[in-house]
Formats: structure tokens, C-alpha cells, sequence
């Protein structure tokens, strides 16, 4: 069976229209794919790149052999039921969807800014890819992205990469806070950035239960170009003294770093 017959054929049997398969394509591929590339395809005018074949495998929830392998023949209703992912029926037994299938949810809006639908939401089993202002999916990208692989603007996910804010268990940001985070300023039990607050801080101005810190460091083990060590936790330096250290060991610091590290004196 040619390719051509297989895409219409997978299409119709996910319920898709073209224009439908075109948008959820145009989600997953650097190029958008209109109603007509689709057409194309199925009436064998052009053939989808490697690219789109490997894209129309995503969204179609099939193997790239069920595309490529001419042999299969999905006008069998046992072959295409197996391609779908369905039980084939037997004798006197009704036939139950997959239940990964079932756990899969996507929606888009219509509404669009920026050339991006304004929410778009696609979650499941598998690689969910969800591209929008407001992107929730398995791997998010957006101006407000959230999900496990999550880049956008403000981003919240286990993997997490954002512009101005990022929260995750790996974090990477202007404002970034996590389990483990790099950025500007930086909130985490391993902590790395410009001004770095953790169990573990390393920057330019540290603090933490050990800390580096370039310029300056605070915490119960500090190194670094001034560093002020606490007594195992307790405050040893009231805020005069702690401002004494800072101006005759510390050049160019910038003044509300300064006032964040004498407000931790007595």
C-alpha cells in the first residue's frame, strides 16, 4: 500500500480532518503544513520530506514502518486495528481503545498572538509537544510554559529554562529556583548564579551553608574574596560590623546586595 493511501486512511481512523492534521503538524514541525500539503499527500501529488514523515508518525501515534513498509496493508481491519494500537476483537469479546491512547489529552485554542495559539494543552503518554503563549504539555515551549521539558519566558517543569523566571528540579534562569539551579539569581539546594542563595552556593556573592563567592560569601563554611563565616549557624557579626567588612575587603558592591548581606547581621 502506498504512503499516499496510508496517511488518509490513519487520518480518518484518529479522526482528523486535513486541516486539523495540518495544525497539530505545524505544532511539532519547524515548517507550518497547510490543508493542501496534506491534500498533496493524499492524493499523491507530492510526498511528505523525512522530516514530515517522521512528524506524521508523532501525531499519528504510529511506527515509521506502518508508513514506509508498503506490505502493510491497512484496508485489513485486523492490520489496521494492530497499526492503531486496538485489541483485536475476538469471538463474543468487545473491543477496548488502547488505554495509553485514552490517556492523552490536547487542546488548542483558536485564539492566536504572536502567531502562536494563545493556550495550547497536550499531555499523555510519549512525546506530548505543546507550543503556545500558554504551553502545558510533556515538553512545553511558551511564554508561560509548564510541563517536565518546560522553555519559555516563566517556565515551571522538572527540566526547566526560562527567560525571566525558571522553577524546577534543574533550573536554568534570570530568577532560577530549583533542587538545582544556574542563573542571575539563583534559589536552590545547588546553587550557581551572579548572586547565589543554597546549601551549596557558588557565585560572585554567596550564601549558603557552604558558599563561594568571588566577591563576597556568608555561611557556616565560606571561601572566597571576603568571606563571613557564621558560628555552625549562629550569627557571630552584627550589622555594623558585617557593613566594616564588606567596604574594607569588597570593592563595587552593588547596594542592594550589600543591604541583603549586613540585614543577615545581628
Amino acid at each position: 500500500m502506498q504512503l499516499a493511501d496510508k496517511i488518509r486512511i490513519i487520518r480518518k481512523a484518529r479522526g482528523y480532518s486535513q486541516e486539523q492534521l495540518g495544525d497539530r503538524l505545524s505544532r511539532v514541525s519547524e515548517n507550518g503544513i497547510s490543508r493542501q500539503a496534506v491534500s498533496d499527500w493524499e492524493n499523491g501529488k507530492t510526498e511528505p520530506k523525512l522530516d514530515n514523515i517522521r512528524d506524521l508518525a508523532e501525531v499519528l501515534n504510529v511506527s515509521y514502518d506502518a508508513l514506509l513498509d508498503e506490505s502493510i496493508d491497512l484496508e485489513e481491519p485486523k492490520v489496521l486495528s494492530k497499526i492503531l494500537g486496538e485489541k483485536e476483537t475476538e469471538p463474543n469479546i468487545v473491543a477496548t481503545p488502547n488505554r495509553l491512547h485514552l490517556l492523552h489529552y490536547e487542546y488548542i485554542s483558536k485564539t492566536k498572538l504572536f502567531n502562536m495559539p494563545l493556550v495550547h494543552i497536550n499531555i499523555g503518554f510519549g512525546v506530548r509537544r505543546a507550543k503556545g503563549v500558554i504551553a502545558i504539555g510533556n515538553i512545553a515551549t511558551g511564554l508561560l510554559s509548564i510541563g517536565l521539558v518546560s522553555v519559555g519566558l516563566i517556565s515551571l517543569g522538572v527540566l526547566s529554562l526560562g527567560l525571566l523566571f525558571a522553577f524546577g528540579a534543574l533550573s536554568l534562569g534570570f530568577l532560577s529556583i530549583g533542587a538545582i539551579a544556574i542563573g542571575f539569581l539563583s534559589i536552590a539546594s545547588i546553587s550557581v548564579g551572579y548572586f547565589s542563595i543554597g546549601a551549596i552556593g557558588v557565585g560572585k556573592y554567596s550564601i549558603g551553608a557552604l558558599a563561594y563567592g568571588s566577591s563576597i560569601s556568608y555561611g557556616s563554611k565560606a571561601f572566597g574574596g571576603c568571606p563571613i563565616e557564621t558560628n555552625n549557624g549562629e550569627i557571630s557579626y552584627t550589622k555594623e560590623q558585617i557593613k566594616n567588612i564588606i567596604e574594607s575587603n569588597a570593592k563595587n558592591v552593588p547596594y542592594f546586595i550589600k543591604q541583603i548581606f549586613i540585614g543577615l547581621g545581628a
